[in-house]
């Protein structure tokens, strides 16, 4: 994890944490006392992913923008929740006393204090 103090501010506490005064004190407990795992695994080939030129969006130069199709493969999904799996049996053991998944990954990357 890649963690600045602004982008931690934004994404870097686990979910269900207070705001306010409470939120200020929890960053700074958390930032200091925080780590995590990530995996890394692959995407398999599906016949409906592609890339193309958009005809009606274009980009800042008038050019057409690219448009991305994409959904993961089933096995794909299967694979990523494996990962997530082992990556919190790694976190427990090491004694990890809040372990939760970071919302902005796709359930790989798990925190834990």
């Amino acid at each position: 994890m890649d963690y600045y103090p602004a982008g931690f501010a934004l994404t870097g506490l686990p979910p269900g944490e207070p705001t306010g005064p409470e939120w200020k004190r929890k960053l700074s407990q958390y930032y200091t006392h925080l780590t995590g795992t990530l995996s890394h695994s692959t995407c398999l080939a599906v016949e409906t992913n592609s890339i193309s030129l958009d005809s009606e969006v274009k980009d800042a130069w008038g050019l057409p923008a690219m448009r991305v199709t994409f959904r993961n493969h089933p096995d794909d999904l299967k694979t990523v929740a494996f990962l997530a799996a082992r990556q919190k049996e790694i976190l427990d053991a090491a004694g990890c006393t809040k372990v939760w998944l970071d919302p902005w990954s796709t359930d790989t990357t798990y925190s834990a204090t």
